[in-house]
C-alpha cells in the first residue's frame, strides 16, 4: 500500500470507527502480510488486528478464518441449499448439484509440476486450469523479458521479474522453478552478480521447458460458440477488475479472466482482455492499474 502499511491503516480506521454513527465498529480486520518471522502474529494482534495470515495465502486458512468470522447465519457449505429441513428437494435439483472438475491425467507427468499444490493454491480445479493456461501462455515472453534484463545487467528489472516468476511459477505448483526464481530474486536485491551470472540461464532453461509439456493446455483455435454479455454486466465486470487491481488481488483476477473469457465480447473489449492477460501473467500491477483505470 503505497503511503502507508498495515498497522497505520489500522489506526486510521480505528479513527474512523469512533466518529458518531461509525458502520465498522465491530467489522473484524485482518493482517495479510509476508512477515512470517516468530512473533509477528502477536505483534499484529497486539496493534489491534482480529487475526493475522502470511503471504503466500492458503487458500484453506482462508477459508477457515472467514468461517470463523462471518455470522453464522450467512454461512453455508459449498453445495449445500438453504431450504428448510421438512422439505424435501426435487429430484432434478438434488442432481443440478456441480461436481469438482478433474485435471487432466496429462498434467501428473509434467516433470517439475505438482497439480494438486497448484489446485490448493487456486482454490478449485477450474481456477487452477485458467492460472495454468496464463502461465503457459506467457512463457516465451516473460523468459524473453528476464533474458534482456539479465544480457543487459538491468539488475532492477531483472529482479522484479524473476520476483514474478517465483510467485506465478508458485501458484500453478512449479515448485523447483519457484524456488530457483527466489534465489535469484534473493541475489538480485543483494547485488550478487555472481550467483545471478551462474543461475539465470538454467532458470530460463527450466522455465522454457513448460512451453512444451504444458502445450495441450493453450487452446489451438477458440471455435466454441459464446454466450454474449450485457453492457451493463461487463462495466461491471471491468469496474471489479479495476479495484481487483488496485488491491494485487492475484487469485481474484484469475477468476475474473477465467469468467470474462467465457464470454463472447465487442471487439474493443476482447482486445483490452488481452491485454488484461498479458499484463496478469507477470504480474505487472502497474500496467493492469493502467489498462483498467
Amino acid at each position: 500500500m503505497p503511503g502507508l502499511d498495515g498497522i497505520e491503516t489500522l489506526q486510521r480506521l480505528q479513527k474512523l470507527n469512533q466518529q458518531e454513527n461509525a458502520l465498522n465498529t465491530h467489522t473484524p480486520v485482518v493482517a495479510l502480510t509476508a512477515n512470517a518471522v516468530s512473533g509477528a502474529r502477536e505483534e499484529y494482534i497486539a496493534a489491534g488486528f482480529d487475526d493475522y495470515l502470511t503471504k503466500p495465502i492458503d487458500s484453506h486458512k482462508l477459508e477457515d478464518l472467514l468461517r470463523s468470522m462471518l455470522p453464522q447465519e450467512k454461512v453455508r457449505a459449498a453445495g449445500v441449499l438453504a431450504v428448510p429441513t421438512e422439505e424435501k428437494l426435487p429430484d432434478w435439483l438434488e442432481l443440478a448439484v456441480p461436481t469438482e472438475e478433474k485435471l487432466p491425467d496429462w498434467l501428473e507427468y509434467v516433470s517439475g509440476l505438482e497439480p494438486h499444490k497448484g489446485v490448493e493454491h487456486c482454490g478449485s480445479v477450474a481456477a487452477y486450469l485458467d492460472a495454468l493456461r496464463v502461465f503457459a501462455e506467457s512463457i516465451e515472453s516473460n523468459a524473453a523479458e528476464i533474458q534482456r534484463y539479465f544480457e543487459t545487467e538491468d539488475c532492477r528489472n531483472y529482479t522484479t521479474k524473476v520476483h514474478a516468476l517465483k510467485s506465478t511459477a508458485r501458484v500453478i505448483g512449479a515448485m523447483e522453478l519457484s524456488e530457483k526464481a527466489r534465489r535469484l530474486e534473493d541475489a538480485g536485491n543483494n547485488g550478487y552478480a555472481e550467483e545471478i551470472k551462474a543461475n539465470t540461464m538454467p532458470l530460463l532453461e527450466l522455465y522454457r521447458s513448460f512451453a512444451a509439456s504444458l502445450s495441450p493446455i493453450i487452446p489451438e483455435a477458440d471455435t466454441e460458440e459464446k454466450s454474449p454479455i450485457s453492457p451493463e454486466e461487463l462495466a461491471e465486470a471491468w469496474e471489479a477488475m479495476g479495484e481487483i487491481a488496485v488491491s494485487f488481488d492475484y487469485d481474484s483476477l484469475m477468476y475474473m479472466l477465467g469468467e470474462l473469457s467465457g464470454y463472447q465480447l465487442p471487439a474493443a473489449d476482447a482486445e483490452k482482455l488481452a491485454k488484461v492477460k498479458k499484463a496478469a501473467a507477470v504480474p505487472d500491477w502497474a500496467a493492469l492499474q493502467k489498462i483498467l483505470s
